[in-house]
């Protein structure tokens, strides 16, 4: 136990807030965010919305996590990661087969590498995430590939979330000031540094 590695990762929708809350978190954490995380093949492109795509982010994502647990990588018993496995399930069909894959990978990280996974859900309202994804799109129109734009994709992606509540370690609401949440993020990392 005195040697796991404890790996936070902020789930929820586009547009939560999961990148402005592990932002707002002072330097003494240890932070990597997604294109640290898992892009490191980007000469390969893959369709965003196929399984493909998803199963390759959830392999990259726990070499990833593993690589943690290489003596010489240990920087931090505590790493906060603004992306989650889990979030992959929310955008495609049949989003609960890696919702279980990714629980199936959770285990065996846990067993074989010591590392526990925080999943802590930013939630926000719908109509907070809309609002901003809509103002997001104004700025960064690329993501329309994501299709953030589709209010359907948003809606199941926010219902994906909500469904799986009961797995979420910590939920942090989305919607209320980022001082208050950073802190009670921080109140809650606290215990695992």
């Amino acid at each position: 136990m005195r040697d796991r590695i404890v790996l936070a990762c902020l789930v929820g929708c586009s547009g939560a807030g999961k990148t402005e809350l592990i932002g707002s978190l002072p330097a003494t954490y240890s932070k990597h965010s997604e294109g640290y995380t898992v892009h490191d093949r980007r000469s390969v492109a893959i369709d965003n919305s196929l399984h493909l795509s998803k199963f390759r982010y959830i392999s990259d994502w726990y070499l990833f996590a593993i690589k943690l647990s290489i003596p010489e990588q240990k920087r931090a018993r505590l790493v906060v990661s603004d992306r989650c496995p889990y979030d992959v399930g929310a955008y495609v069909s049949n989003g609960d087969l890696f919702f279980n894959l990714a629980r199936e990978c959770e285990a065996e990280l846990l067993l074989h590498y010591d590392i526990q996974i925080l999943k802590i859900y930013v939630r926000a309202e719908l109509s907070t995430i809309l609002s901003r994804i809509k103002n997001r799109l104004t700025k960064q129109p690329w993501r329309l590939k994501y299709h953030e734009d589709d209010l359907d994709f948003t809606r199941n992606s926010f219902d994906y979330f909500e469904r799986h509540r009961q797995h979420w370690d910590l939920i942090i609401d989305g919607d209320m000031d980022i001082r208050e949440n950073s802190e009670a993020l921080m109140t809650h990392l606290n215990q695992f540094r």
